[in-house]
């Protein structure tokens, strides 16, 4: 009943806004199967690498229930999902601006620009998610007090912080990396990066499942969004991309973590530390 609400709204939402959505000039009659065609061919990848990323945790929590129940698995997903809000969040944020300007970059002054645009987004979005998870994971004592239930706490900051790594890695994968495919208009290799983190996933969780909870299942899942970034990263470089500066990015990670030693030694005892 949620999906079909939610599926009644969108619609609702197309429905009122209709006349506003309508150019003009833009007939019916003028439509050509080469554009519907050069549309599918770049947004069919993107869809089916999502549908395969949302695939995988499900997976994992219909696992999580057959072995250990679903009280195991309600605190493995309050975990998982409000750690993917967070960061889908932060980085849906940056997208809405950050890919027009390689867009228009792109229209003005052609691919190359583009690409030098693309590198400075990936900087800007590894200077907010890297800090922002670094930081969730050094608060998560604080966090869990404060908007978790009390029957949720202590499997929660237990599970988000083995998680955290993953789904920092899903954040690049959308926000940071997937532009370099999309400036290109060449989204395939999207959906070999998710085939490789679903086999990861599967691999992992033949050797980490079976312990007393479901934190192998975490790690797994983790390890898939390392799997997907690293292969997405390889993909990439095939292309000839522009790359952030070294400096940039050496300065992001000196900052991130004397600032997570200093917290952790300030929060304790803390999940990760």
């Amino acid at each position: 009943m949620a999906l079909i609400g939610g599926i009644l709204s969108l619609a609702g939402s197309i429905l009122t806004a209709w006349a506003a959505m309508a150019d003009q000039g833009a007939e019916t009659s003028q439509a050509r199967l080469s554009t519907a065609q050069q549309l599918l061919a770049y947004s069919l990848p993107i869809v089916a690498a999502n549908l395969l990323y949302t695939a995988i945790p499900l997976a994992n929590r219909a696992l999580i229930t057959h072995l250990y129940g679903f009280a195991e698995t309600g605190q493995f997903s309050l975990a998982y999902d409000l750690g993917l809000r967070a960061v889908l969040a932060l980085g849906s944020a940056m997208d809405v601006l950050l890919f027009q300007m390689a867009v228009r970059a792109h229209e003005t002054h052609g691919l190359d620009r583009a690409k030098a645009q693309i590198a400075r987004n990936m900087t800007m979005v590894i200077a907010v998610l890297v800090p922002a998870c670094a930081g969730i994971g050094a608060t998560l004592p604080s966090i869990e007090q404060l908007i978790v239930p009390l029957q949720y706490r202590g499997p929660f900051a237990h599970f988000l912080a083995l998680l955290l790594p993953g789904l920092c890695a899903t954040g690049m994968i959308h926000f940071a990396v997937n532009p370099i495919f999309q400036i290109g208009k060449k989204t395939a290799p999207v959906i070999g990066a998710a085939l490789i983190g679903g086999a990861m996933n599967g691999v992992l969780v033949l050797l980490l499942a079976g312990g007393a909870d479901a934190s192998g299942f975490a790690i797994a899942q983790s390890g898939a969004g390392i799997a997907s970034l690293a292969a997405l990263l390889a993909f990439a470089a095939r292309t000839r991309p522009h790359w952030p500066v070294l400096r940039d990015l050496a300065a992001i990670a000196i900052s991130t973590g004397q600032w997570f030693w200093f917290s952790c030694r300030c929060t304790r005892p803390h999940p990760v530390c």
